[in-house]
């Protein structure tokens, strides 16, 4: 049986709602999570980065650390590593050889199987320090579930909307309620009053108080790959995290040691150039906080760069189109294309929406880099965004181009 095959089959048209699945998985794998101190990070955008940042800093100061992200770029195996070093696919078909039964009985989803193997996998390999991105929401999300010690709240901002709800209000009560019991450290992003409020409302049930980062505060850091004041915002939650775990007793990292690890952090697909020559960048941006994120750093970094190409695709529940036409003009050609998925954004309806006379369609994102090559010179720009599902191809492009081992 090739049970890689069977992990990527497993189906993923419907969210299965809840935690009694990861329970009953966690608990047929001995409670993994029990034997691990983790946190758990929550939030919209940003989420991946702060990751990066803690493990980063923790791996620096030679601590073994696991980090669970999602969803990867180009393996799976990038979904579940040690101090940067993926999952093999012998550990993979390892915990479904030994846990296929009960997957099968329990019925899980692709990612409450893939949150149990971290945990497994981590309490393995003695890790001392596990960072778990949350998936989707909160609530009912799987990394829930695993008894985390520290809760940190990325921005919020509207995303999924379909599924955790129309308004910033109810996504905002979806994340607050990774908060599930009194012996938590949380600590937040400083979000408008109304998120605020969520988030207190639901510490309070536990008696417990929100540390809140000041943004006011300027960043020193020189962050030697992520670009960006978003990212300087990022740093500051990380070194924040830090602070209060150290004061908390969590951990012991030193000043120099949380700066080192901070500046060093290299996190593939944000704002990362992936050719010279003409200069390729890629940004997974995928909602209208992101793309208004993306449309700064145009100004601030390429504003008067000779020729600008954008290639852009989304998924269909994606609200982008606002933010989307909001920095056409900053292009001298936009590419829409297709992220090759069953719920891909329709090249076409792309280009309806932006409404404008220098918009191109193309089916696939190969069919838009082909287009794209017999029109830049060495000189131009051109800025790839909207899917995390133009990587593979990207990277077959562009050799080993997000690797992480920087």
């Amino acid at each position: 049986m090739n049970y890689i095959d069977y992990l990527l089959n497993v189906p993923t048209q419907k969210i299965k709602f809840g935690l009694s699945r990861t329970y009953k998985l966690l608990e047929a794998c001995g409670n993994p999570e029990k034997s691990i101190k983790s946190i758990q990070i929550v939030g919209t955008n940003g989420k991946g980065s702060v990751s990066a940042f803690l493990t980063n800093i923790l791996s620096q100061s030679k601590h073994k650390v696991g980090w669970y992200t999602s969803p990867h770029l180009v393996h799976i195996n990038e979904r579940i590593k040690i101090n940067f070093t993926q999952i093999s696919n012998t550990s993979i078909e390892l915990f479904l050889k030994f846990y296929l039964k009960e997957i099968k009985k329990i019925k899980p989803s692709f990612f409450e199987i893939m949150t149990v193997m971290a945990m497994w996998y981590f309490k393995k390999h003695n890790v001392e320090y596990a960072i778990l991105e949350t998936g989707l929401g909160g609530r009912l999300d799987s990394v829930t579930a695993c008894d985390n010690d520290c809760i940190v709240f990325t921005p919020i901002s509207i995303d999924h909307s379909e599924i955790l709800g129309d308004t910033i209000e109810k996504i905002a009560n979806e994340k607050a309620g990774a908060i599930t019991n009194k012996k938590q450290l949380c600590i937040s992003f400083k979000h408008n009053k109304s998120i605020n409020h969520i988030l207190n409302t639901q510490a309070k049930k536990y008696n417990i108080q929100i540390n809140y980062l000041n943004t006011k505060s300027d960043s020193q850091f020189d962050l030697k790959y992520l670009l960006g004041n978003h990212q300087k915002e990022n740093a500051l939650l990380a070194q924040y995290i830090i602070q209060l775990l150290n004061k908390d007793q969590f951990i012991n990292i030193s000043r120099n040691n949380i700066k080192i690890g901070i500046e060093n952090t290299f996190w593939p697909g944000r704002f990362q150039t992936i050719n010279q020559k003409p200069q390729v960048i890629f940004d997974v941006c995928h909602n209208d906080q992101g793309i208004k994120v993306f449309k700064k750093m145009i100004i601030q970094y390429y504003k008067n760069k000779q020729k600008k190409y954008l290639i852009c695709g989304f998924e269909h529940n994606k609200k982008i189109v606002a933010e989307l036409k909001a920095m056409a003009q900053l292009f001298d050609e936009i590419i829409c294309t297709e992220a090759g998925i069953r719920k891909s954004m329709s090249a076409l309806e792309i280009q309806r929406s932006l409404n404008v006379d220098h918009a191109t369609v193309t089916k696939s994102i190969n069919e838009a880099l082909d287009y794209i090559s017999q029109k830049t010179e060495k000189e131009n720009v051109i800025f790839i965004i909207g899917s995390h599902f133009f990587a593979p191809a990207l990277s077959n492009r562009y050799k080993n181009c997000f690797a992480i081992d920087k």
